[in-house]
């Protein structure tokens, strides 16, 4: 029976040039899900991903990949493992093939593994041109299909979208959402792209100054906050009415807009009596509607105003 988690970590702590960067982290990432890990530039993001692949050893804490003890089994996990953290470190001058061919040669992977990965993020037309004639997105595509090599169990993925345009991070978002089913893995994504990890995550951790400080499901966590949207003919007074109730509330992205923000469990908002006040005093309501708000807001209630660590850069 496979185990229940993909990387499970306890206590984990690394101190760099005498200074504590990462503070007892304890991940449990679930298997087969993709798993966003979230945070500030310079929380210690990018430092536990190379202890999660041995590129560090950690000061202390123990690290569970597939089941395994890292430290016991380190060989055999990084054979069962794909990475992609900090830069795609890609052959500019080689094309994409080679690329991929030098990969399975320093790994012991058979070469007819490459065609399978191609496949899988699109890049067969472009695989035997020179990598340095490839856009940035085509670049991060080639590193993922090079971390793909081998068919890992578990991939951890280093902000796979920094420096995309639009069209790129759609195309890498989608292809990172669909890899759980496609290849039978657990997707570990490090990002500071919210809107994008919402999009394809099922549960999340956030570090702030190498510390976890919120860890789970997505749909479990949520936000407490809920907004109301309100329309009306006379903005100023709707919201001169509104403040005056007690409410917290500031103009909407339109003209006419209003947002209400309020906290699900803690405060009683009846939509129906916010409408109901407008109305008597004369204020025209043509819109009125509910919505939860998303992980940019469960993110700035969780981390709040404290400032990030200097020095590492993710």
């Amino acid at each position: 029976m496979a185990h229940a988690f993909a990387i499970e970590t306890e206590g984990l702590s690394k101190a760099l040039g005498g200074r504590p960067i990462v503070r007892e982290v304890g991940l449990a990432v679930p298997r087969g899900s993709v798993f966003g890990f979230l945070g500030p530039n310079g929380a210690g993001k990018t430092t536990v991903m190379r202890l999660l692949v041995g590129l560090l050893k950690p000061d202390a804490g123990n690290i569970r990949l597939l089941g395994s003890d890292l430290a016991e089994n380190r060989k055999a996990l990084m054979g069962r493992i794909g990475a992609f953290i900090e830069t795609p470190g890609l052959y500019e001058n080689l094309s994409g093939r080679e690329n991929l061919k030098l990969a399975c040669r320093l790994r012991g992977i058979d070469t007819a593994d490459i065609s399978r990965v191609l496949g899988i993020v699109a890049m067969e037309g472009a695989a035997d041109r020179r990598v340095r004639s490839y856009s940035l997105g085509m670049k991060q595509r080639l590193a993922l299909a090079r971390a793909l090599l081998g068919n890992p169990a578990l991939l951890l993925l280093d902000e796979p979208t920094n420096g995309l345009d639009p069209e790129g991070i759609m195309a890498m978002r989608e292809l990172i959402r669909d890899l759980p089913q496609r290849i039978d893995a657990t997707v570990f994504l490090s990002s500071h792209l919210l809107g994008e990890v919402e999009e394809v995550v099922d549960s999340i951790a956030l570090l702030r100054e190498g510390k976890l400080i919120a860890q789970g499901k997505l749909s479990a966590l949520g936000s407490t906050s809920a907004r109301l949207k309100i329309t009306v003919d006379r903005a100023p007074d709707a919201l001169a009415l509104l403040l005056a109730h007690g409410l917290r509330v500031e103009p909407g992205s339109a003209a006419n807009d209003l947002c209400v923000t309020y906290d699900r469990y803690a405060e009683n908002i009846d939509p129906a009596e916010i409408n109901r006040r407008l109305v008597s005093a004369g204020i025209g309501v043509s819109a009125l509607a509910q919505e939860r708000l998303g992980l940019e807001h469960l993110y700035r209630e969780v981390m709040g105003p404290r400032p990030a660590m200097e020095g590492e850069a993710a």
